[in-house]
């Protein structure tokens, strides 16, 4: 892949068992140990693709792992935290898309904006003190509310994801799951990540055309909508997203159109409230 014209990745990961399919997997090499577990695919992090650090277990380690991150690369990422989660009902090996973030260390609850199709379900998120065993219908971890807490002050919110494989729900807890277990969970989605991670990186990246050419079929239309008028939505939402004015809110409203002349109606008026003839940055 041509990297000239997409965001490197900056991953996320409370361990090193979470972390090792994917160091194998980008064939990334140890950069130091301290203050954080810290890889990349090359020395120079000017040139480097991934860039990854593991934090250690909880909400402050994540925050301060991210940000430590950020200071190494001057670079603008997308930032990924990946990690194991427990829920109520979702199939142990299941991943899932976290759609809504809160726990230690956020103010007010997180909402990434989502603009790139997957076959993954989505979730929202709860982040703990401690581990529990008290399953309800949102994902529970350690991590996420520290990492999305740094992560969000260096990108805007569609460059802010968090993904997890669910390790354990109310019929088959935690208990006697081990670093070996880990790896065989998370290995097999290992290119499907990696792949959605490179999508969200070329977001905003190129001229207009080379983006809708990217961002058109990935958008998770709810609505019939012929090719013309897919690229159309594209590149609307595109504009919008470089003039950071597409959030959770015009995502949502998006996801509930049933119309796709409607939507693209309703899209254009919100990139004529940005100015009447908006121009793409150079």
């Amino acid at each position: 892949m041509n990297y000239a014209n997409h965001r490197s990745v900056a991953w996320v990961f409370a361990t090193e068992a979470e972390a090792k399919p994917f160091v194998e997997a980008l064939a990334l090499t140890k950069q130091c140990a301290k203050p954080f577990g810290f890889y990349s695919d090359d020395a120079d992090l000017d040139e480097a693709k991934h860039i990854l650090v593991i934090s250690g277990m909880g909400a402050l380690n994540a925050s301060m792992a991210a940000a430590w991150l950020a200071g190494m690369s001057e670079r603008s990422c997308v930032w990924i935290n990946f990690g194991i989660g427990g829920t109520a009902d979702k199939a142990v090996g299941a991943l899932c898309l976290i759609h809504s973030v809160s726990g230690p260390l956020l103010e007010r609850t997180f909402y990434p904006t989502i603009i790139i199709k997957s076959k993954w379900s989505r979730a929202g998120l709860e982040s703990q003190a401690q581990p529990s065993d008290a399953y309800n219908e949102l994902v529970f971890d350690m991590e996420a509310s520290g990492f999305v807490c740094a992560a969000q002050r260096f990108v805007s919110k569609e460059y802010v994801h968090v993904i997890k494989v669910i390790s354990d729900n109310a019929k088959q807890p935690l208990a006697g799951f081990n670093k070996d277990d880990c790896y065989a969970l998370i290995k097999p989605h290992v290119a499907d990540v990696v792949a959605f991670a490179a999508a969200v990186g070329r977001l905003g990246k190129g001229d207009l055309v080379d983006a809708v050419d990217v961002l058109a079929p990935m958008l998770d239309l709810p609505f019939r909508a012929s090719h013309s008028q897919k690229r159309i939505v594209g590149e609307l939402v595109y504009k919008l997203i470089l003039a950071e004015r597409w959030d959770a809110s015009s995502n949502a409203d998006l996801v509930a159109q049933t119309d796709a002349r409607k939507a693209i109606a309703d899209l254009q008026v919100l990139v004529n409230s940005i100015a009447p003839n908006f121009s793409v940055p150079s």
